[in-house]
This record gives C-alpha cells, sequence and structure tokens, in this order.
C-alpha cells in the first residue's frame, strides 16, 4: 500500500501510506484512541531537550504561540466486514501530542535524529509528535476541482496552489487527556467521537478557507494517508462534492472566514490541472495526470508546507499577581467603594513586601476563582492566548480603537495576533466598536474607517486624473474588497474628493465623458432610419479602442446609452426611443408619414407588410387615427369606395344568375381571409344572403342560388345513373334501420340453435315422406369417360329426382319463420360509404360546368371544390331518401328469396347427409375414403354451395339497395372458384370470413369440415340446417332405393348400369347410399364378396371387368376408318348386353329383369 515518490527538490518528496480511490463512508473509517500510541520520548537526554529549547526560541520569537493538543498519527489497520457485501474499511491508530512537541521534534532542524531506522512507518516515527493533518478535494456540481491560491506573507511555498485543509482538534470532542475509563462502554464511545471528528473538522476547514455554506456539501468520503518525507508529517484525505457551481463558489469566497491564508479561488478541471503543474510543488507535477483520489492525501501536505493555524487554549495559566498601577487603575475605571480601596491598599502592601512562600500557578486560579465567587471582582476577565495576562473588554476595545485610528484599517485577525487574544473576543467587541461609531464599517472581517476611504479617494483621483477612466474591479482587486463596496463609498465622494463619473463600473473623468458624448451626438444625428442602438454602440466601442490602442479599457454599452439619454433629454437629438434600444429618428418619422398618405390616397388601400417595411409594427393602431372612415381588414387597411367598387360588380352577378370570385376582383395582394370580410360589409351581398338569392362558398366565391340550382338539377340527374348501376355495394350510416323496418320480421341476423320438438321433427318427417310417395320423377345422372384407376375415369353419379325431394311448401315456409323468430340480431357494424364520392363530384362537375375555364380561371378545381363541398350533403341526402325507396320495394323480394333459399337448401342438405353416412364404409380403407370424400365434394357439396353463394349474393345487393334484376334458376347456377371467392368477399365482413371457409373446405379432402363449414354460413345468414335423424333417414332412403330401382329397370346403357347396381345393392345390403366415382367401383364390388353368394358376385365382378375393358377400348381408339377397334368395340357391346339380364335379377329379381 505505501509508495514513494522522489523529487528534485527533497521538500516536495512525499510517501502515499494508503490510498483508497473508491473512499470510505464514516461508518467504514474506525479509530483506535489509546495512550499506546502516543510518542515515545527518545533515549537521547540532549536531544529530548533540545524540544524545550526550540519551542522557548519561538516563543520569544512569537508571543501569540500557545501550545494546543493535537491528535498523533501512530498508523494504521485494515480490516473486512462480517456482512454479506465483504466492504474493506480502515482502522486509525491515534494517541495524543501538543504543538511544543511538534515543533520541537518534526520542525527541529535535527529532526531526521528522532527518526528510526525502519520499514514500518509508525516504528520509524515512534519518536516524532507527527500530529495528523487533513485535507479535502472538493469538487463542483460542474465537475472543477476547488484549488487556492497561497497568500506570499506565507511561510512555505507562496503563491503556489494548494487544497483547503488543517488539522482534527481533540477540543472540539472534550479530549484533553487520556484520564478517561478503561472500560469498554467509555472507551468505544471516545473512539466514535473521535472517528466522527476526523469527518467533521475537514468540513469546518473547507466551510472557512472556502466560504461556502454547510448545506452544500456532500458527505466526505476518506481516500488515503500521506506523509512528507521531509519533517516527517502525516495527512489523511477525503473527496467532497459541493452542489453549488464554480461562479457560486467565486462570489462565496470574498467572504471566507480563512480567506487570509489564501489569495485566489480557482475552479479547474483535471486537464487544466495538468496544465497548472508549472504553479505546483514536484508531487503534482509527477502524478497530476493519475487518479485524483489515488494520490489525493500526499498532495495536501506538500501543498500546504509548515501553515501554522491558531489552536484554541489547552489550559488557563494565571500569573501570581497584577502590578500595582495596574490594578489601582482598574478599580478606579470601576469605581469601586472605599472596601475595595482598602483592598487594594492591603494588596499593594501585600505585593511591595517580600515573601517567604510563592504562590503556585494553581493558586494564582484559585484565588481569582474565590474573588469571582465572593463578587468582589464582578466584572468580565479575558485571558490572552499566551495565558500570562488577564485583559478587561474595556481595555480590548481601547485598543481596537487605538490600531484603527492608527492604520484607518484592520482585519481582525492581525488583532487577534496583535493583542495576543482570541479571534472570538476580537470578533465581539469589534462589533461594539463599530455599533457606536457610525463612521466605522465591518467587512469581511476587516474594520474600516471613513477617514481611510477618503485617503483611498484621493489617491484613486490622482490616478484617474492621470488615466482618464479607471475600472472598478481593478480598485476592488487592488484594496482586497468587492466592487459593490468601492461603487457605495466612491459614489458620495464623486465631484468632491474624486473629480470624475462612474459609469458601468468605470470612472471616468470629465474631459474623457466630453469626447465620449461628441463622438454620440454625432454618430446619433447622422442616423436617417430607425436603428437598434447595441449597434451604434458597438461600432462607438470598436473606434475607441483603435483610438486607444491595447492599453486602452473597453467602454460599456450602457456609459454610451447613459450620455445618449443625456443628448435626447436636453433637446440636442431629436427622435423618439421605444424599448430603450430602438432609436427612429425625427427625419424618419416625417418621410414615414408622407408616404403612408401618398400611396393611401392613390390606391383606396395599404398593405400592413408595406407599413412594416417602413418600421410601422403595429399598423392598425398606426392607421385608425390618421384615416377614421377606413376599414381594417386581415393584411390590408381600405378605403370604402373599394367596397362600393365590389358591390357592383356583385349585384350584376346576382341579377344575371352567375357567379363571382372576389379576389380576382381586389387587388393582388389580398388574400381569401380579406376577400371574406370585404363580401361580409357588401350591402348587396346582406340583402341577398337574406332573400336566398346567393350564397358564399369557401372565403371569396359568391354563386348566385339560380345558378347553384341549375347545377344541383344536373348533378341529380347522373345521380340517377348511380342508382341503376348499383355502383353502392355497402349501406350508409341510417340504411340499417331502414333495413330492419322493411324487413318486417325477415331479419338475417347470425341465429342461435333452434330448440325443436320432436313432435315438430316428426311432422315435418311425415311431410317429407308424403311429398316422396306422391311425386315420381325421372332418373338423372352425369357421366364421365375414364378407365379404372385414372383420375379421368368414366364416372356415373346417380342423384336423387329433384321431385321426389322436394317438401311442402307451407311446412318449409314455416319452418323458415320458425327460426327467423329465434335468430340472433346481426352484430356486424355495415361501413358507411358516402354517395357520391368527392372524386366522382368533381368530375361530374369539371364536365357539366366548362365555362370556368373558357371565363379565364386558370384551375377550375379551386372553386369546384367549394361547390362540391355545399352540393355533396344534398345529394347524399337524396341518395338516401332513393335507396330507402329501393329498400321498400326489395323487401318481398328478399322475403321471396330467403324462402326459396330455405326450401332449396333443405332438400340439399338432407341428401348430403344421406351420402355422408355410407362414406363411412371404408374409413379403413384411407385411399378409398379421400376419393369417395373428394368426389361428394365435388358434386353434391358443390351444388349446395353455388346455390346458397348465388342467393346470398342476390340477397346482399337487395339489402344494400342495389336493382337486381329477376336472377335465373339457382338450381342450375355452377360457379367456378374464383368467382365464389368473390361473392364471398363481398359480403358483410362476419359472413364473409365463414364464406370463404365453406370455399376452402370444398377444395379438402374431408366432408365433414365442408358440412361444418356450412352450417355456420347459414347460421350466420340465418337459415336454418336441417339435422337427418333415423326415421327422416329411412324414409329417404326409401325413395332413393325406389328410384334407383325404376332407373336399374329402365336402363339400357351397360357403362351406366354398373353404378346403380352397385348402389342399389349397397341400399339392399348394408342400408346407405353410396355415391361412388368409376375408380372406385372396384373396391366397392370388393367389399360385397361376403354380403353375396358365389354366384352373384362372379356374375358382377364379370361385368365389371367387361365394362373397364370397353372403356379401355373406347378411350384407345382413334376414329381413323382403317382401325379395327370399332369392330372390338362393338363386339365387347354386345356382350355386355347380353349380361344386362342377369346384372338386373341380382337387385330386381328374374321376372322383372
Amino acid at each position: 500500500m505505501e509508495k514513494e515518490v522522489g523529487n528534485a527538490d527533497s521538500s516536495l518528496a512525499y510517501k502515499l501510506l494508503f490510498s483508497c480511490p473508491i473512499g470510505l463512508s464514516q461508518p467504514q473509517l474506525s479509530v483506535v484512541f489509546d495512550e499506546s500510541y502516543d510518542r515515545i520520548p527518545h533515549s537521547d537526554t540532549n536531544l529530548e531537550n533540545s524540544i524545550s529549547e526550540i519551542w522557548d526560541q519561538r516563543v520569544q520569537k512569537n508571543g501569540s504561540l500557545f501550545n494546543g493538543k493535537k491528535f498523533r498519527y501512530g498508523g494504521y489497520s485494515q480490516k473486512s466486514g462480517d456482512g454479506s457485501k465483504q466492504e474493506s474499511y480502515v482502522c486509525l491508530h491515534l494517541g495524543l501530542t501538543d504543538y511544543r512537541t511538534f515543533v520541537g521534534t518534526n520542525l527541529n532542524p535535527s529532526w531526521e535524529k528522532f527518526l528510526v531506522a525502519s520499514v514500518d512507518d509508525p516504528t520509524q516515527c515512534q519518536h516524532t509528535s507527527s500530529p495528523l493533518g487533513n485535507g479535502a478535494i472538493v469538487e463542483t456540481s460542474d465537475n472543477k476541482i476547488v484549488a487556492l491560491k497561497r497568500s506570499n506573507n506565507v511561510g512555505e511555498f507562496p503563491g503556489h496552489f494548494v487544497f483547503p485543509g488543517g488539522h482534527p482538534e481533540p477540543q472540539e470532542v472534550g479530549i484533553e487527556t487520556h484520564k478517561f475509563r478503561k472500560d469498554s462502554i467509555d472507551s468505544e464511545l471516545v473512539n466514535k467521537k473521535v472517528s466522527q471528528e476526523m469527518f467533521e473538522s475537514i468540513i469546518r476547514e473547507v466551510v472557512e478557507e472556502i466560504g461556502v455554506p454547510t448545506t452544500s456539501l456532500s458527505d466526505p468520503l476518506f481516500i488515503g494517508i500521506s506523509r512528507r518525507v521531509l519533517n516527517v508529517r502525516p495527512a489523511i484525505f477525503f473527496f467532497i462534492k459541493c452542489s453549488l457551481e464554480s461562479n457560486e463558489i467565486h462570489q462565496l469566497y470574498s467572504q471566507a472566514q480563512d480567506g487570509y491564508e489564501s489569495t485566489q479561488i480557482d475552479t479547474v478541471s483535471m486537464i487544466e490541472l495538468e496544465q497548472m503543474t508549472s504553479k505546483m510543488p514536484g508531487c503534482h507535477q509527477a502524478h497530476c495526470c493519475g487518479s485524483l483520489q489515488d494520490f489525493a492525501s500526499s498532495i495536501y501536505f506538500h501543498l500546504r508546507g509548515n501553515k501554522i493555524i491558531t489552536l484554541k487554549l489547552e489550559e488557563l495559566i494565571l500569573l501570581r499577581g497584577f502590578s500595582s498601577a495596574g490594578l489601582k487603575n482598574f478599580l478606579h475605571e470601576r469605581q469601586m467603594d472605599d472596601e475595595l480601596l482598602e483592598l487594594q491598599r492591603q494588596f499593594e502592601f501585600a505585593q511591595q513586601a517580600k515573601s517567604s512562600i510563592r504562590l503556585s500557578e494553581r493558586n494564582v486560579v484559585e484565588l481569582v476563582q474565590k474573588l469571582h465567587e465572593l463578587r468582589i471582582i464582578d466584572f468580565e476577565l479575558l485571558h490572552t492566548v499566551s495565558g500570562k495576562e488577564y485583559i478587561t473588554p474595556e481595555q480590548l476595545r481601547h485598543e481596537i480603537s487605538g490600531e484603527l485610528k492608527k492604520l484607518g484599517r484592520v482585519s481582525l485577525i492581525d488583532l487577534a495576533d496583535t493583542i495576543g487574544v482570541d479571534l472570538y473576543h476580537v470578533e465581539k467587541q469589534a462589533q461594539l466598536v463599530v455599533s457606536e461609531d457610525p463612521g466605522l464599517m465591518l467587512i469581511q472581517g476587516e474594520i474600516i474607517s471613513q477617514s481611510y476611504w477618503d485617503t483611498v479617494a484621493e489617491e484613486i483621483n490622482e490616478r484617474l486624473q492621470e488615466c482618464s477612466q479607471i475600472a472598478l474591479a481593478e480598485l476592488a482587486a487592488q484594496l482586497h474588497v468587492g466592487s459593490e463596496l468601492v461603487a457605495s463609498v466612491l459614489e458620495p465622494r464623486l465631484g468632491t474628493l474624486v473629480k470624475g463619473r462612474l459609469e458601468g463600473g468605470q470612472l471616468y473623468t470629465p474631459a474623457y465623458i466630453a469626447r465620449v458624448s461628441a463622438m454620440v451626438r454625432g454618430a446619433s444625428r447622422g442616423i436617417t432610419v430607425p436603428t437598434n442602438l447595441s449597434v451604434l454602440w458597438s461600432t462607438l466601442q470598436q473606434l475607441l479602442q483603435e483610438m486607444e490602442g491595447a492599453t486602452g479599457i473597453a467602454v460599456e454599452g450602457s456609459f454610451f446609452q447613459s450620455l445618449f439619454n443625456g443628448l435626447v433629454k436636453e433637446g440636442e437629438v431629436l427622435g423618439t426611443l421605444r424599448a430603450g434600444i430602438h432609436w427612429t429618428p425625427t427625419v424618419f418619422a416625417i418621410a414615414q408619414k408622407e408616404c403612408v398618405d401618398s400611396f393611401y390616397s392613390q390606391n383606396s388601400f395599404i398593405s400592413y407588410d408595406s407599413l412594416q417595411k417602413l418600421g410601422i409594427s403595429q399598423p392598425i393602431q398606426y392607421l385608425q387615427p390618421r384615416f377614421p372612415e377606413g376599414i381594417p381588414l386581415v393584411t390590408a387597411f381600405v378605403h370604402p369606395s373599394m367596397i362600393e367598387m365590389l358591390d357592383a360588380a356583385i349585384e350584376d352577378a346576382i341579377e344575371r344568375g352567375s357567379w363571382l370570385d372576389s379576389v380576382s376582383l381586389l387587388p393582388t395582394s389580398f388574400g381569401a381571409q380579406d376577400a371574406s370580410k370585404i363580401l361580409s360589409l357588401c350591402p348587396s351581398v346582406q340583402s341577398a344572403l337574406k332573400a336566398n338569392k346567393a350564397l358564399i362558398v369557401g372565403d371569396s366565391y359568391l354563386f348566385s342560388s339560380s345558378f347553384v340550382k341549375d347545377v344541383y338539377d344536373r348533378v341529380e340527374k347522373e345521380m340517377e345513373t348511380l342508382s341503376h348501376a348499383g355502383s353502392s355495394t355497402v349501406v350508409l350510416g341510417d340504411d340499417l334501420h331502414m333495413v330492419k323496418e322493411a324487413k318486417s320480421g325477415h331479419d338475417l341476423s347470425k341465429s342461435s340453435e333452434p330448440a325443436e320438438t320432436v313432435t315438430e321433427s316428426g311432422n315435418r318427417k311425415r311431410g317429407n315422406e308424403k311429398g316422396s310417395k306422391k311425386k315420381k320423377g325421372k332418373s338423372s345422372g352425369m357421366k364421365t369417360v375414364s378407365a379404372e384407376g385414372d383420375s379421368d375415369n368414366e364416372d356415373y353419379i346417380p342423384t336423387k329426382s329433384k321431385k321426389n325431394q322436394k317438401k311442402g311448401k307451407d311446412a318449409s315456409s314455416s319452418q323458415v319463420a320458425d327460426s327467423r323468430k329465434v335468430a340472433k340480431k346481426d352484430s356486424t357494424k355495415m361501413q358507411e360509404e358516402n354517395v357520391p364520392s368527392e372524386e366522382w363530384l368533381m368530375q361530374k362537375l369539371e364536365a357539366l360546368l366548362p365555362d370556368f375555364e373558357e371565363q379565364g380561371v386558370d384551375d377550375p378545381q379551386t372553386i369546384l371544390i367549394y361547390l362540391a363541398d355545399y352540393l355533396r350533403p344534398k345529394l347524399i341526402n337524396y341518395w338516401k331518401e332513393r335507396r330507402k325507396a329501393l329498400f321498400t320495394e326489395n323487401v318481398e323480394k328478399m322475403k321471396h328469396l330467403l324462402d326459396n333459399a330455405q326450401r332449396k337448401l333443405d332438400e340439399s342438405f338432407l341428401n348430403m347427409q344421406l351420402y355422408e353416412k355410407a362414406l363411412d364404409l371404408f374409413e379403413d380403407d384411407q385411399s378409398t375414403s379421400v376419393t369417395l370424400h373428394r368426389h361428394l365434394l365435388r358434386t353434391a357439396a358443390t351444388s349446395i354451395a353455388d346455390m346458397l353463394f348465388h342467393n346470398l349474393d342476390i340477397h346482399n345487393k337487395l339489402k344494400n339497395g342495389t336493382q337486381v334484376e329477376d336472377s335465373q334458376n339457382s338450381e342450375s347456377i355452377s360457379l367456378s372458384p374464383g368467382e365464389r371467392t368473390a361473392i364471398a368477399k363481398s359480403l358483410p365482413e362476419n359472413q364473409s370470413k365463414r364464406a370463404l371457409a365453406v370455399v376452402e373446405a370444398l377444395e379438402g379432402k374431408r366432408v365433414e369440415t365442408f358440412m361444418a363449414a356450412l352450417r355456420d354460413l347459414a347460421e350466420e345468414s340465418g337459415l336454418l340446417l336441417k339435422k337427418l335423424d333415423k326415421k327422416l333417414e329411412r324414409t329417404l332412403l326409401h325413395s332413393y332405393r325406389k328410384d334407383l330401382t325404376s332407373q336399374v329397370s329402365a336402363e339400357t346403357d351397360p357403362v351406366s348400369l354398373l353404378p346403380k347396381v352397385v348402389s342399389l345393392l349397397y341400399i339392399q345390403v348394408h342400408s346407405r347410399a353410396l355415391q361412388a366415382p368409376g375408380r372406385a367401383i372396384s373396391v366397392a364390388i370388393t367389399r360385397l364378396k361376403d354380403k353375396l353368394d358365389d354366384s352373384a358376385y362372379k356374375i358382377l365382378t364379370d361385368f365389371q371387368t367387361a365394362t373397364v375393358t370397353l372403356l379401355a377400348l373406347i378411350s384407345a381408339a382413334t376414329g381413323d376408318e382403317h382401325d379395327c377397334s370399332s369392330d372390338r368395340i362393338t363386339s365387347k357391346k354386345e356382350v355386355l348386353e347380353s349380361q344386362m339380364p342377369a346384372l338386373k335379377a341380382l337387385v330386381l329379381g328374374t321376372a322383372q329383369a
């Protein structure tokens, strides 16, 4: 931890005993105060005797010296805490010493003889006093370091920069000796007080030497211990943060209590500190670039040198008696009575007599105390710092007055040293002296008399006459007082003792003032336009500097301003002064008035910009008193004749049924706001607006009512094309309410799942059964040519007769009505669209009003945009009324459309559920199952989706008020995937999402996905999907079986016969309505092997094999005449036709086949 740094000058070498860059707080620095760390006397008797000899010599030279107690540095130890943070801290080992021993050991010319040869610092210095000093690195709030420049009167390092500091004082914690209890409680309490004094003492030193308040300083952080090699003087160092900025500290420094030790304070950055190394002792030059905390402890010691600090009185030593004359004078001043005079005579006799026994100092002290107790001495006595004399307060005041009369200006600190009394008593009595004499003042620890200031004023006057001007700051620096004090002292003496004038912190002679006044007068009279005087003063300052050279003092602008104000007051310069610095000459004001009058009379208006250019900052306030009949606008001031001119043009436009742009008739400098205000003042406009003969759009455009009505009628006719074209695809804000009123219960809002009873379900099923029995029709189907296993196989898709599947109209209507009653209200809020749009209306107006360009309008849109803004709300209202009428007309269509959609959806969805049940038979065969699912999605599911999408699209258009022609039969509708997606996206938001899900399900692989998506869409659309129960399934299956039986019986095509027979077999064997494509017929037949006898199964497989062969021949045929495949096709058909009776017999019986 120890580090020694050498220097060419041995007095600057130092040793860093301990360094803690991070800093330790008060709880982390402990102290052990014990007599074991006191100085050990040296074995050399002569060396020990030299301590008293050196002290006596010092006292004889300086009688104000006194012996005071100090803490002795005995080393340190570093410990580690028991907490989880493991914070390290330092324990200082301190003993007790005094100033006398310090002078006799550390400051002894033979101080090196007291040292012991040892690497251990406490052992090496065990015979020296080694009083512990302190110092502080003070950092301001703007990150500057405080440095003090030592006075030239100090003993060591005069004129060098130092840091503030001093010594911790034992008397501050009540320690005079080691005589206190040795128990642990008392010892611990003393150690805590000493530790606290380490931190409090450095705060006191900083406050006294810098002058900052205690509240502005942070808690000190201990950062290290250093010892100067010369005289082995130790010191501890702290780091303190100050909340004040550099400039504030400079202001407070002049009031510092111990400011006499330094003459200047600087606040510098670390970089500037490096540049100041030439003015610092050697240790700073060597380590200024290093860590400030790391060597701060050693810096302090070298900078402060052998600083002598006045100590408090340790103990009172009384002399054994007064002199006879002294006591007599003392008693007479107090007007003693006869008893005291008798005591005086006895006392004199006792002093003159030879005593056989000498009183000790302790006896004398006790004697004086006894006299005080007996109130024989009933006045205050003060003792000197030497402890060998008493002095009364009156005598102290008398001596202060004597010094003041002799010198005129006395420092209280110098008085304390001269008189030998503690500074506290000197300050107290000095305040009384100043309060009794109004000619005295107490400033910054000094008493100054008026005679002193008179002498100073005479000296200043002599110097002023030589130099013509003197800066107060310079005088204040020479007198070591503030500039404000110098100014307050000189002001009453100006014109008497000081022949000059005080302006802006400068003293000037009358001749110099006359010279500068002549310059100001000439420059002011040369101004002809409004001018900022600060610019003029800057020019005069440069001129004076050129005339006087580098030695001249810069003249403040306030001095010029003061001279100028005097010239204006005396009438030597004519004009007006505004805001103290804006000067307007009288000649300019006259020319300005003539220019305004001329322009206004010729043009009947004048713009505010023109007045601004003429220097008139408040045009309206300037013009109204001059032209009372004028009218102030936004950017100009006009004559009433301009309003009359515009009024005539407006009256003509209204009579012609035309329009007018008032801006085009006004001067080009007028804006739209000016035109608007003039229009409002025209009588013809006011009367036309009241009679509804005209209207104003924008700020400056006036249209006659007849012109606007004609344009509106023409645009309204154009709106008819919008209505018939169905351009609107959404409902405006009020349309949703109109739809609800017009529908009268036919709400397409999202419906909840219907709660049907068993009785109602049964009734519907019986109705379906009756319909299937009464109505029969032709069989229908689809053919596709393919080979088995190929994606292009010929598929025959038997479908159920639509007549047999048709339900009664009454039952369907009742079911739809019930579902609507339980449906929820639509939660989707329809988005509003303003019709007509702004773009459409602008296009129509440009087409209907081409005469705007013919009339010379450069940009017709600037006019049409205002006209469109006026017409558009009326057209929107017209559009709403028109659509409301369309809603009423479309209600019946919407009701009929919903009934048809519900009826068709009932039939198709029941069949879809019937076909879906047959797919369960093939779930164990993944490939076949996927083929069957896709086939059902492409046939029955696609048909249902196309029908539903078509109806929803028409309903959406009707609901939005679009005229729709009578649609074609939705049963024959076939939509492409793109058309389905387009319709789905055109639906309202929630409905659109579910419709897109249906489109996606059609392209999938599972029928269940489609069924779920279809249910969601139907529920969102307010339609009801019936669920297939057992009874209804048997009815539909029976009807489907009869239909297939009739188709098989009448079928003559062998290729079409096979899928019908297979479907009929599945109904007979599994009670399932199978819809199978051609590629799945082979698997379907294989699944029947266990359900048929061998002969029947052979007939079925032979017929299927022959059918596949025939289809392959047909597919391979080229159509060439020489191709022999046609004969083979004919032969194979004949074979199949011969097998048809046997195949039909499998499902119809022999007689029917």
